[in-house]
């Protein structure tokens, strides 16, 4: 299964329930069929304004072939700028070349915007999403930044969007500037929303060749 997440960045002024709503109609239209049968998971802790939630997407799926949740970080734990404290959104794409090409060129955009996203990126291969991992934690631990979070971009994926504050972050550049540095390299590269957007292949592809791809873009943007 090749996975996509879509992260943004969590309010302690939101309410989890009215943003799961609002969420849920704008995705409505960029990717799932009905949403009569969606509702966010309350997990309540001392008092009404500190709960998280999580839903469950996968019933409501316009045609059954993509599984998907949604988690709600808890509004009353923010006390910082780090990833830790975003809102997820993850989506199982299944491993046909035409579902994976459809999700990456007509699809990931929509509802990145949808979600309100301040990076999204697509994993093909869980086994080198799992080793950088690693050195995210180690990197992260060493420089105190949130090097693959709100802080930077640790790999590129093939399919990528960004905004304003992770582009500056990340590569000291606007989000038009990375869209015009990473555009010859790239299948798709504009900004849409504020947001730099820049699909590099829509080809399922390894992890040689994904290493190579980051390769290519990091020195682009560097």
């Amino acid at each position: 299964m090749i996975y996509a997440r879509f992260r943004r960045r969590a309010s302690s002024s939101e309410q989890v329930a009215e943003l799961h709503t609002a969420l849920i109609e704008r995705l409505s239209g960029a990717l799932l069929g009905t949403v009569a049968e969606i509702h966010p998971a309350q997990v309540y802790f001392e008092s009404e304004n500190q709960f998280s939630g999580a839903a469950d997407l996968t019933p409501s799926f316009a045609d059954g072939k993509f599984r998907g949740a949604i988690s709600y970080c808890p509004r009353a734990a923010i006390n910082a700028d780090h990833g830790m404290f975003d809102d997820v959104l993850t989506v199982c794409i299944p491993e046909s070349v035409g579902t994976y090409r459809i999700f990456v060129e007509e699809l990931f955009r929509p509802v990145a915007s949808a979600f309100e996203v301040y990076r999204a990126g697509i994993y093909p291969d869980e086994d080198l999403d799992l080793d950088d991992f690693d050195q995210i934690a180690d990197l992260s631990q060493r420089t105190g930044k949130d090097v693959d979070g709100r802080d930077g971009v640790f790999r590129v994926t093939p399919a990528n969007a960004f905004d304003d504050q992770l582009c500056q972050r990340a590569f000291g550049l606007n989000p038009e500037n990375v869209v015009r540095r990473v555009a010859p390299h790239a299948q798709f590269a504009d900004v849409i929303d504020g947001r730099a957007f820049f699909v590099v292949t829509s080809r399922i592809v390894g992890r040689k060749d994904l290493i190579a791809l980051d390769r290519t873009i990091r020195r682009a943007l560097t």
